[in-house]
């Protein structure tokens, strides 16, 4: 959010930081620092962007019990090895999340620790009002909602999806630029205004049941006919195409 009163209300003017701590958030700790490897004198907001560099610890979590919107999350420039832990606590996995207002990227060198319950809205959402991007470095995600307003996501890498989990595009745009996407299940079956521009994609879908699901098109664009769609479980898997048109359409034994 820019610095200016909005409706009496202050908000603080974007900044880049670095984690310091082993806790990216907390509601009662400073975590972040305005230099690499200075003090903890900020906090994670919004509209932040957030630097893990070779300053940060070598191991570091988002709280079990904090479901938050985040700015930006940026690893590119971490070298070292270190591990990201997304929740352990089985208590909220069902309800964890996070969402971004900002761009996502990781690193080869992250370790990625993610809760193995089904999240409710997603383990990832991506929320903000302008445009974003997501680069996993090779990481394998779980699910991720696309929830924006008059906005797009945009890959920058191939993403896997754990195959019991969900790539779900609620609102807003996904630009897959070519890259690949390995996931359980593809999901826009609702009303809302969205478009799915999938280019020359090959998307793999392994989970079982429903996996492709735009059933309901009111107010979908969807570009697909130069893309690959490929389902891929020995269970039963169904696609709900909603009568909009499609590229190849291919079924693999795993």
């Amino acid at each position: 959010f820019p610095s200016h009163d909005k409706q009496g209300i202050n908000f603080p003017a974007p900044k880049t930081i670095y984690l310091v701590s082993s806790q990216i958030i907390s509601p009662s700790s400073l975590r972040w620092s305005l230099i690499s490897g200075g003090p903890a004198t900020e906090y994670l907001l919004p509209q932040d962007t957030g630097i893990i560099d070779n300053s940060a610890p070598s191991s570091i979590s988002w709280p079990n019990n904090e479901p938050y919107i985040a700015g930006a999350l940026d690893f590119t420039n971490r070298t070292n090895p270190i591990t990201f832990t997304m929740s352990t606590s089985a208590a909220v996995q069902s309800t964890f999340y996070i969402a971004f207002n900002g761009d996502v990227k990781l690193s080869s060198t992250v370790t990625l620790v993610t809760p193995t319950a089904t999240g409710l809205n997603g383990d990832l959402q991506f929320t903000g009002h302008k445009n974003q991007s997501l680069i996993t470095a090779g990481q394998q995600l779980n699910s991720i909602n696309v929830n924006k307003f008059n906005s797009s996501l945009s890959l920058g890498s191939n993403l896997s999806i754990a195959s019991n989990r969900t790539l779900a595009i609620s609102a807003g745009t996904l630009n897959t630029n070519n890259y690949n996407i390995s996931t359980g299940a593809v999901s826009s079956s609702n009303s809302n205004v969205r478009a799915i521009n999938l280019g020359t994609s090959s998307i793999t879908l392994t989970n079982t049941g429903t996996v492709w699901d735009t059933a309901t098109t009111t107010n979908l664009s969807l570009s697909a006919t130069n893309s690959s769609i490929i389902l891929k479980n020995a269970g039963d898997q169904t696609f709900a195409g909603g009568g909009l048109s499609y590229g190849r359409l291919g079924v693999e034994n795993p």
